[in-house]
């Protein structure tokens, strides 16, 4: 029994998954950016002090409660409006190449890949400076999600009808 049909059809699901996520992400930056562009910063200073109150009542050292209210606290007009547009451009810019890959549009899927390696070689060069855990995990899903869609991008190159051009 040949075994190519059904890893297509698994390649074809992790590429949808892969980009449907990535899709996601971009409509939560997006939300994220316009409520970060909307909300002062004392409104956002208030809001992570009383998220972060019950981790530090339970350990009064958390490493992320504290990264967060020290962030916040220190953030400025300028660069919380910097962060927001950030946000929302890259969030625009998501939603505009999965809704094109997701409709196969070949012409996307070497725009999504360089776009997405663009990104890639950022967080990197990111991770270099800051030695993030969590941007090292969604590094590694980026360079996947690429994969799918390199490996999507070729099976649908040869499933591309070539017409002649007599028959034009």
């Amino acid at each position: 029994m040949d075994q190519r049909p059904q890893r297509r059809r698994f390649l074809h699901w992790l590429f949808e998954a892969g980009v449907i996520i990535k899709g996601i992400n971009g409509f939560l930056e997006l939300v994220g950016g316009f409520l970060l562009l909307i909300t002062s910063t004392e409104q956002l200073n208030t809001l992570v002090v009383s998220f972060t109150q019950q981790e530090f009542s339970g350990d009064p050292d958390d490493a992320v409660a504290t990264m967060l209210v020290t962030f916040v606290s220190h953030l400025q007009i300028g660069t919380k409006t910097f962060g927001a547009v950030y946000l929302i451009g890259h969030g625009i810019l998501k939603i505009f190449l999965v809704y094109h890959l997701l409709k196969e549009r070949l012409w996307v899927f070497p725009v999504a890949i360089g776009v997405m390696e663009a990104f890639a070689l950022y967080q990197l060069y990111r991770i270099g400076i800051h030695h993030s855990f969590v941007l090292k995990v969604f590094t590694s899903l980026d360079i996947l999600v690429i994969g799918f869609i390199w490996n999507e991008w070729k099976a649908r190159e040869k499933m591309v009808i070539r017409i002649p051009r007599a028959a034009c």
